[in-house]
């Protein structure tokens, strides 16, 4: 088996199935629990805090465990329930964000554009802040195509134009992968899932910077301060702490050996012809691929790659005319659109998986080709 379908999900790692193993089995006491037991689970579940507060560079009190990035993004929108005020995020946000901002009742809502790579313009943004913006949502890697936002660049433009105005930033992609300063880039809310780093799914964070007063989407007991309510997922919970710690010593290392991995798939894919790459750059996240052919269908080429137990995706929830809305906000022809595929790697990935994937994903390519009656 071939999976390049990581960022969908990950696999998860053997060092967070070992300590998720032992927190059902030995350390299952309730942390909020009076007794010795439950104090002792908490101590490792606040050792787990201050691992991804550690990775992240900030303080452990600013960060905050949820159930999935889904929740998180919750969290940072659904404060201004109804508010008159006015928000801005882009056409490229993932469905967690853009569906928190069509169901909280928010009117003045501006999207900002990207241009054929993905990008924001700044100088749009720039003009698009005033002294009624309440919060901007930009993600820091973009979920499909991967470009990696400018997010320091963002965070000053932002602060310069209205230094009460919150920056939240869905991270859920770019947590562990590509590097990011918080506090330089004055960031306010930072969100992150578990099961894009090989911990388990069910598990994610919120870094929420110390002064912003967020209200929660969960309410119950009180956990997390308020902030999500529920008994907390300990095994989760210290798993998604290893594996934080993990994923950002070797950041620089896994990027090398994951760019060789992309790096190589993109000279070969080239020579296939009728092909755009949408994922080519520095500018882009060394983990996501993402392609586009022409006289080929997306689906048809994932179901004949997952025939030979090789899996990717097409990166999109298909819309009416079964074409991305991110591959058309990047203006992708739509005869190229439809062919379009998602290829994301972890830091698992070897040049080795790429070399026997593309023999294979080249014969789809033109046996797909040839039946729709190519010459």
């Amino acid at each position: 088996m071939i999976y390049f379908d990581n960022a969908s999900t990950t696999r998860v790692r053997q060092e967070a199935v070992d300590i998720m193993v032992k927190a059902m089995r030995e350390d299952f006491a309730n942390p909020s629990a009076l007794h010795s037991f439950g104090h002792r689970v908490e101590k490792e579940v606040e050792t787990a805090r201050q691992k991804v507060a550690n990775a992240l560079g900030v303080s452990s009190n600013e960060i905050y465990f949820t159930s999935c990035g889904t929740e998180g993004n919750n969290i940072a929108i659904a404060t201004f329930h109804g508010s008159k005020g006015e928000f801005i995020t882009t056409e490229l946000e993932h469905s967690s964000v853009k569906r928190a901002y069509e169901n909280h009742n928010i009117k003045n809502l501006k999207i900002l554009s990207v241009d054929k790579h993905g990008m924001i313009s700044l100088d749009e943004l720039r003009d698009s802040i005033n002294e009624n913006t309440k919060l901007v949502s930009i993600m820091h890697v973009n979920n499909e195509i991967g470009i990696i936002n400018d997010i320091e660049s963002i965070g000053k433009i932002i602060k310069e134009k209205n230094p009460n105005t919150l920056f939240h930033v869905d991270g859920i992609q770019g947590f562990g992968k590509v590097p990011i300063d918080l506090k330089r880039s004055m960031v306010d809310m930072y969100t992150i899932s578990g099961h894009k780093f090989h911990a388990p799914k069910g598990i994610g964070a919120i870094y929420i910077k110390d002064g912003v007063n967020l209200k929660p989407v969960l309410y119950g007991g009180g956990q997390e301060k308020g902030m999500s309510s529920g008994t907390e997922n300990v095994p989760g919970i210290l798993a998604l702490g290893e594996m934080a710690e993990i994923m950002s010593e070797n950041l620089e290392k896994n990027n090398e050996n994951v760019s060789e991995v992309k790096n190589y798939l993109i000279e070969k894919l080239e020579t296939l012809g009728d092909i755009i790459i949408n994922s080519k750059g520095e500018n882009h996240s060394p983990y996501i691929l993402n392609v586009s052919l022409k006289d080929v269908r997306g689906e048809v080429l994932l179901h004949y790659l997952e025939s030979k137990e090789m899996y990717v995706s097409t990166g999109s929830a298909c819309n009416k005319n079964n074409v991305s809305p991110i591959i058309q906000a990047i203006k992708v022809p739509k005869e190229y659109g439809l062919g379009t595929v998602r290829i994301s790697f972890s830091d698992e990935s070897t040049v080795e998986e790429a070399k026997e994937f593309f023999v294979e994903f080249e014969n789809a390519v033109n046996d797909i080709r040839s039946i729709v009656g190519r010459r």
